[in-house]
């Protein structure tokens, strides 16, 4: 036996129910067999048939669910021009004997502007009777207006709650994300964290990908009765299978770096490579990585370089240091100190550490030579010898001795702060003092905060506090010039005055 539509099916209810036949228009079989021929074009994509069918149907026909299909055929523009003024026609034709999908398709129209000029307080009308009957997509667009206030829509976080509660409660995954969202922030209800991630939970198992992330991410981090990575895993597959980008490249990654069981070989390479695919640039890296180091990949510097430069264009600053290596190195490209410099300082720019380290070893290198001429140069030696570079600390001092002041201070930053051991014979407060006298901003902020506290043996003295943070703050160090303020409220009228007439001395001094 044939199996008959659901228009057809639904069709044969509304006559019989409403007492349509021949009586009013043609016989009942005949208009069945209308229905039928265009539904069965319009799911086999023949839109202009279905169209054409119907617009002969509606025009005899009193049943609303042949308005409604009509109403939303030319609404979308199927099997030719949309027809706004055409569609609001039918399409109200049949919200009038109350057909829930017609009243949300007019909300929409309204709602959007399908054609017309968008009217959310319009929409409000239809989609609360949609929402009435119990419609989930009503539903959530009238709470979501209500929960925002539109244009013309008066906000009421009550009753979005209600209506977004009543989708969620029929099982719809937007709403069920949504109210996770609300109970998390207390907005519009008292916060929850209880609420918050059973109406997460809910949207993840209802399949929403956006959800399954969130709840990944959660039980991950412990954000849930207790950290769960086990089951963090699974929200992350669930959220990647259905396409999350963002997962696919986490899930890889730990798949990566041995921190899941691999469920089979090659599923981290092929997670990234999905991920990558589709402009990932963190995956990209980390393809990088993976061909580089010969992880879970056959060892290629030549495509490793080629994923570090997809993701290098995309701005990923351990990216743009590590295909900087490359150059540096020649490792899958051509060796290219330049673009090797140019790739680290793009990345230190970014506020990558490694790029920072290695752009100050250039500059002692003295290669490039133009290194050393930039305005950062001294704290990317800075950087390398903080981290251990006893080549960079060399040339600090070389310079230091030299009688450049931004040498001598950085010295005595990484003295005074233990990131380097100053060694026998050294003075690290008599080196920033050098440096503050030199005019280096850095090192009169610095000796300032220390006659404020008595840092390093010196004495508390206001007036040279005052003086020291006044001379930096006069070279725009808007840090220096917060703490010569807050110094002042401590002073006296002719104690500040002293102070300034410090700092004028110290200026007609260096001319």
């Amino acid at each position: 036996m044939t199996k008959i539509s659901l228009f057809a099916s639904l069709l044969a209810l509304l006559l019989l129910g409403s007492g349509i036949g021949s009586a009013q228009t043609r016989d009942e079989t005949a208009l069945m067999a209308e229905m039928e021929a265009a539904e069965q074009a319009y799911l086999g994509q023949d839109y202009e048939t279905a169209r054409a069918g119907m617009a002969k149907l509606v025009q005899d026909s009193d049943n609303p669910v042949h308005w409604y299909r009509y109403g939303y055929m030319l609404s979308e523009g199927q099997g030719g021009p949309a027809d706004p003024a055409g569609a609001i026609e039918w399409l109200q034709k049949a919200a009038e004997t109350g057909h829930g999908p017609a009243l949300l398709q007019l909300g929409k129209i309204y709602l959007i502007g399908a054609g017309i000029e968008a009217d959310p307080a319009q929409a409000v009308p239809f989609l609360k009777q949609a929402a009435d009957q119990g419609t989930q997509e009503a539903q959530l667009i009238l709470a979501q207006l209500y929960l925002s206030g539109a244009t013309g829509v008066t906000p009421d976080p009550e009753a979005a709650l209600t209506l977004f509660e009543a989708a969620a409660t029929a099982g719809n995954a937007e709403a069920q994300f949504t109210l996770s969202l609300l109970y998390a922030r207390g907005q519009g209800v008292a916060q929850d964290d209880s609420a918050a991630l059973h109406w997460l939970t809910k949207a993840a198992d209802s399949g929403l990908t956006q959800a399954q992330f969130i709840l990944a991410e959660n039980l991950q981090a412990g954000n849930t009765d207790t950290s769960d990575p086990q089951a963090a895993a699974q929200r992350y597959q669930q959220a990647a299978q259905g396409g999350h980008v963002l997962a696919q490249r986490i899930l890889g990654t730990k798949y990566l770096l041995d921190e899941l069981p691999e469920p089979a070989p090659g599923r981290a390479m092929a997670l990234l490579e999905t991920a990558a695919l589709a402009g990932d640039a963190g995956a990209q890296s980390n393809l990088g990585y993976a061909f580089a180091t010969g992880t879970k990949a056959t060892r290629n510097d030549v495509t490793a370089a080629g994923w570090y430069r997809m993701a290098a264009d995309q701005g990923l600053p351990g990216a743009l240091s590590a295909l900087g290596v490359f150059y540096e190195t020649g490792r899958g490209v051509e060796a290219d100190l330049q673009e090797a410099a140019d790739l680290f300082q793009a990345a230190a720019g970014l506020g990558d550490v490694p790029a920072a380290r290695r752009l100050g070893a250039m500059v002692v290198a003295g290669t490039p030579a133009d290194l050393r001429a930039l305005e950062n140069s001294f704290l990317w030696v800075f950087t390398a010898a903080a981290n251990g570079d006893v080549a960079a600390i060399d040339w600090l001092h070389a310079q230091a001795e030299a009688d450049n002041a931004d040498a001598a201070g950085l010295l005595a930053e990484l003295y005074l702060d233990g990131h380097a051991d100053a060694g026998e014979g050294v003075d690290a407060l008599a080196l920033l003092q050098s440096s503050a006298q030199g005019g280096f901003v850095e090192a009169q902020n610095r000796l300032g905060k220390m006659y404020t506290t008595g840092e390093a043996g010196l004495p508390l003295d206001y007036l040279q506090a005052y003086k020291w943070h006044n001379l930096a703050a006069a070279s725009g160090y808007s840090e220096a010039a917060e703490a010569r303020n807050l110094i002042a409220k401590l002073m006296t009228p002719e104690q500040i005055a002293e102070a300034q007439k410090m700092t004028r001395d110290h200026l007609a001094e260096q001319k």
